[in-house]
């Protein structure tokens, strides 16, 4: 079995605390943007919420699938990987953790 010396574990933890570092930095970035995106939304007199809920709920169900968010940013060439999605479906629904219903979405607007 190779075992690894002290330099190269250290070298290794350094490595993995610079990645740690690079994704905290980039989650405060997109956290930031959000945030920006929120408020300029909620400045905005001619965005309603309950407008963009019926575009992303195309088929009038009542609530969100993760494919219904795919979907939707797929058509507006956004892009997104599911587990973005699902972290959206997840962060918000109450009710059941795979659909977002509309009283659900509307917390959207409220999150801090």
């Amino acid at each position: 079995m190779n075992q690894l010396s002290v330099e190269q574990v250290q070298s290794r933890i350094d490595h993995y605390e610079i990645s740690l570092s690079n994704l905290f930095a980039l989650i405060i970035s997109l956290e930031h943007d959000i945030e920006s995106m929120k408020v300029n939304l909620a400045e905005n007199n001619q965005f309603d919420l309950g407008t963009a809920f019926t575009m992303i709920d195309v088929n009038r169900k009542g609530y969100i699938l993760q494919r219904d968010f795919m979907h939707f940013f797929a058509e507006n060439r956004v892009g997104v990987q599911e587990d973005d999605c699902y972290y959206l479906i997840n962060r918000y629904a109450k009710e059941d953790q795979s659909r977002l219903y509309k009283q659900e979405y509307h917390l959207l607007s409220k999150d801090p």
